[in-house]
């Protein structure tokens, strides 16, 4: 009897130190453990970033850059994109050391420039050719623009009667909202001053908002921030007890504006999104604030959530009719801007309607889509200020 405990205690201690089946002995595993971490499409900060990662993320480390401080991921042990992330910014499973060292891969986009986009049979919108230069401005005002009301304007107007700030804009928004992947572009200078010559004199009129921005003052962005996170109470050091991040930002910032840019984190709480929105828009209203209403670009609800096509944008369009309030319909922006076909995976296209390609789902903005929606926030400003 107690040779057969001996036995049986040495094969359980054995079978709990074996690798877990779906995971291979000489898997290396990146533990992201920062809030919101960049992956870029190269081993420096001057790489472009491609998608975002949050707290707890796990990915295969492949490979490391000669200096160490660089790891190449990939969120499928059987893909090896030349994806990277710093790493500082979690913990491997195994010394660095033992990584090999890996070179980066030519950038996809050299490929692309030269390429003839293909359209991409489960969608209806257009695939344009692709502009040479990063950021997009398009010669002509961009379709989606808001219109304002005669009860937008009076709700501006009493805001700036009540003492709402007119040089301060607020953001309500997600990972696609972040300074780096917002205003960041326009402390770069990637705005089209031959054709918006106005730009300038824009931010200039609306400073203090873009400095908010510039300094990540906000509470209310956030990777992966959905509108479900928004209106819960928010335990910060600068919010009341019981205040949300939304009503907290209102009253820290006393914005006369807020853009509301959510719906990507509600893809699994989508039936809760409008409820949720609506707490938004009645909080920002009862601030004196004016609201705007913006759509994504994507609809990973349906993919991920199982939620109707387009569910979240249609409820974000029936909002706007009901409060009578500025619609900035990014959808119907992106739908214009180009497919870039990916040669070895003529499926899965590099972008798409001004989304990246993130193993197979469609949600982070590329670098064309940020620019169109600086654009559009700042042309949108401008026509609030009139």
């Amino acid at each position: 009897m107690l040779n057969f405990l001996r036995i049986f205690c040495v094969s359980l201690l054995l079978n709990l130190l074996a690798p877990h089946p779906s995971m291979a002995a000489d898997d290396a595993l990146f533990t992201i453990n920062v809030d919101v971490a960049n992956v870029r499409n190269g081993p420096s900060r001057s790489n472009r970033v491609v998608t975002t990662a949050s707290a707890g993320q796990v990915f295969y480390a492949l490979g490391r850059n000669a200096d160490s401080d660089w790891l190449r991921v990939s969120a499928d042990r059987n893909t090896s994109p030349d994806t990277w992330i710093f790493a500082s910014l979690g913990a491997l499973s195994i010394d660095i050391e033992r990584l090999p060292i890996v070179a980066q891969s030519p950038p996809p986009s050299t490929i692309a420039a030269t390429a003839t986009p293909t359209p991409i049979a489960t969608t209806a919108r257009p695939a344009v050719a692709a502009p040479a230069a990063a950021s997009y401005y398009p010669a002509n005002a961009p379709a989606g623009l808001p219109s304002l009301s005669t009860r937008a304007r009076q709700i501006y107007a009493q805001g700036l009667a009540y003492g709402r700030n007119a040089q301060m804009f607020m953001i309500a928004g997600d990972s696609n909202s972040e300074h780096p992947q917002f205003f960041d572009r326009v402390s770069l200078g990637w705005y089209g001053l031959a054709s918006y010559p106005n730009l300038p004199n824009i931010l200039a009129r609306w400073g203090a908002g873009v400095r908010r921005q510039d300094a990540n003052s906000s509470v209310s962005v956030r990777g992966g921030l959905s509108a479900a996170e928004m209106v819960l109470p928010f335990n910060h050091p600068s919010c009341a007890s019981g205040e949300s991040r939304f009503t907290c930002e209102l009253r820290l910032s006393n914005a006369s504006v807020v853009f509301i840019q959510l719906g990507t984190g509600d893809k699994f709480a989508w039936r809760e999104f409008e409820n949720n929105m609506r707490s938004m828009i009645n909080h920002a209203i009862a601030y004196n604030v004016l609201p705007v209403l913006v759509t994504k670009a994507d609809s990973i609800e349906e993919y991920q959530g199982g939620a109707p096509s387009g569910y979240i944008n249609a409820v974000i369009r029936k909002l706007a009719a009901d409060y009578q309030l500025p619609l900035l319909d990014f959808y119907l922006a992106t739908s214009t801007l180009p497919t870039v076909p990916n040669p070895d995976l003529p499926h899965r296209p590099f972008t798409q309607h001004g989304l990246l390609d993130e193993w197979g789902y469609y949600f982070h903005l590329s670098d064309q889509a940020k620019s169109l929606r600086v654009l559009m926030t700042l042309l949108t400003l401008e026509s609030i200020a009139r």
